[in-house]
């Protein structure tokens, strides 16, 4: 008779865990900020992002993103910041070019850009190994 009692409350126990337990989003951008997003190549495991922000300067939003080299090799990137309107409208004229970018083992790096123009709402910072 006892028997049976452990085996559900220990059923109970696992389903209240695992049903309070985190679940992965599987979307492979971080975001800290509802005003920018870092989206990663897939090659890039061993990069992460670090601190993020976002501020009005002159009207007009500055992003801000700290790369992180979390390697023992040094990693050749390129990166590009789009931008989009209130409405999530890209703003295709104000993209910026692929920009490269070097960052040594272990390294932390500041990117920064200001929005080309007050129309902009948010941002999503595109980081690629450099082809």
């Amino acid at each position: 008779m006892r028997q049976p009692f452990i085996i559900i409350i220990s059923l109970v126990t696992l389903l209240i865990v695992t049903g309070c337990a985190q679940q992965p989003t599987g979307k492979a951008k971080y975001q800290t900020s509802p005003y920018l997003s870092v989206h990663f190549d897939p090659f890039l495991s061993l990069i992460k992002v670090g601190d993020q922000k976002v501020r009005l300067k002159g009207g007009l939003r500055q992003f801000h993103a700290d790369i992180v080299n979390i390697s023992n090799m040094k990693e050749k990137l390129s990166y590009q910041f789009k931008f989009y309107d209130k409405d999530g409208f890209e703003l295709p004229g104000d993209k910026t070019p692929w920009l490269p970018l070097t960052i040594a083992p272990y390294e932390t790096l500041s990117i920064q850009k200001v929005a080309p123009s007050k129309a902009v709402f948010t941002s999503r910072l595109f980081i690629q190994k450099e082809r």
